[in-house]
């Protein structure tokens, strides 16, 4: 067994090996995707199931958003392949329609989770241009509710924090868009 030296709370990638771990089931499931602050690795479940991995990249569908403990519901197919995890979409699976709203163009946008609102602010979840980030530019960041859609899904090694990259377009709605009535959700789509 593999022992841990992980502080309470970790925000970062713990460096030790995750150790052995059964295969995912084969198919078509719903996940879900978060951090994992105890253990210090990101992680997915089906059902009771859990499986730790400490990088990702594929395509999966992203159903929904839970806001209350920041955690992204997915649909795909899943594997492990000793400590990555690789996704792919359903093979019957629509893409995501375009709604109306502010285009982001394909980039390397980093999803995540907004534990700390400022005061009086519920939990959101950010979108972060990396690339606009590094020229500069302010409008970089932007505040959601959200995810929905086609994610483009990657999280190199490298990136030792709890963060998941989308490598495609994407809109946030305007309010009053067919799928979100208020408006503010984060659409991903394929580039």
């Amino acid at each position: 067994m593999v022992t841990r030296d992980v502080e309470a709370e970790a925000q970062y990638q713990n460096p030790a090996p995750i150790g052995p771990q059964s295969p995912i089931p084969g198919g078509v499931h719903d996940m879900i995707v978060s951090w994992d602050r105890n253990e210090g690795y990101m992680s997915v479940r089906l059902a009771d199931d859990r499986w730790w991995f400490k990088e990702v990249l594929g395509k999966v569908v992203v159903t929904e958003t839970n806001n209350a403990v920041g955690r992204i519901h997915l649909r795909g197919k899943a594997q492990l392949d000793d400590e990555q995890l690789v996704l792919w979409r359903p093979s019957d699976a629509e893409r995501h329609p375009w709604v109306k709203g502010l285009v982001y163009p394909a980039s390397h946008q980093r999803l995540c989770y907004r534990r700390f609102p400022p005061a009086g602010e519920d939990p959101d979840w950010r979108v972060r241009d990396e690339r606009e980030t590094s020229k500069g530019n302010p409008n970089a960041l932007v505040f959601v509710k959200g995810y929905v859609g086609d994610l483009v899904i990657e999280w190199p090694t490298q990136d030792p924090v709890a963060h998941i990259y989308h490598n495609g377009p994407w809109t946030k709605c305007d309010p009053g868009c067919f799928m979100h009535p208020n408006g503010g959700f984060a659409h991903l789509y394929e580039s």
